[in-house]
């Protein structure tokens, strides 16, 4: 029983942790440690078997407190409220930008660096916090220096594709939380897609391919 609980703990993913489940779970192990204290057949084991029946509890306990602290982190759990209020808000003011890919708006990461209110209207990205880079969004990253740009991308060929990915990541967490895409079906959008990702998309792989001839 105790290495049946063992499985059920490892097997159980951290976002499928709730607190009734953990609850259950925490009563299920009380009992299973009870039975392996009172039975005398287990007295040559009955010490390894309470060891792990007491780290187990500590670790499930511990997935429930990483749990309750990424779910009201605005980094993890609320950063896809935090990207719907975000684009919303750039949307009414008519000041959210897309294309070209060095002006985009979408955020790559740095919106911890905000200090971040609530009001009637959601949740609001306010004034910088002092020591900070501030944020990083898919327009900063393609306005870098040409020089320091191709020094970097020397060492990280591919450092432009992996910030687009957290970028479309952000993006993607707001359908996955059931909360509504505001630019979807707008012009932005698609110009997003065929103007910004497809061309800078063909642009590489031009580039690749140009460079491998000059090569040979």
């Amino acid at each position: 029983m105790v290495l049946i609980e063992i499985i059920r703990i490892n097997g159980d993913p951290i976002f499928a942790w709730r607190t009734r489940k953990l609850a259950e779970q925490l009563v299920r192990l009380i009992w299973v440690g009870f039975l392996v204290k009172n039975n005398s057949h287990l007295q040559g084991i009955r010490a390894s078997l309470l060891f792990l029946y007491i780290f187990f509890v500590f670790h499930e306990i511990l997935k429930g407190i990483v749990f309750y602290l990424a779910n009201n982190s605005y980094l993890i759990g609320k950063n896809p409220y935090l990207m719907h209020y975000y684009v919303r808000r750039l949307m009414l003011q008519d000041d959210f930008r897309t294309t070209p890919m060095n002006s985009c708006d979408y955020i790559v990461m740095g919106e911890e660096n905000f200090e971040i209110g609530v009001s009637s209207d959601g949740l609001i990205l306010g004034e910088k916090k002092s020591n900070t880079e501030g944020m990083i969004t898919i327009g900063r990253i393609f306005q870098l220096n040409s020089y320091e740009d191709e020094v970097f991308r020397t060492v990280h060929p591919h450092w432009h594709d992996n910030c687009i990915s957290l970028a479309l990541a952000k993006i993607l967490r707001r359908r996955f939380s059931k909360l509504p895409v505001d630019e979807a079906g707008c012009r932005m959008a698609l110009d997003f897609v065929l103007e910004g990702l497809i061309d800078y998309i063909g642009n590489e792989i031009f580039k690749t391919h140009y460079m491998e001839k000059e090569k040979q």
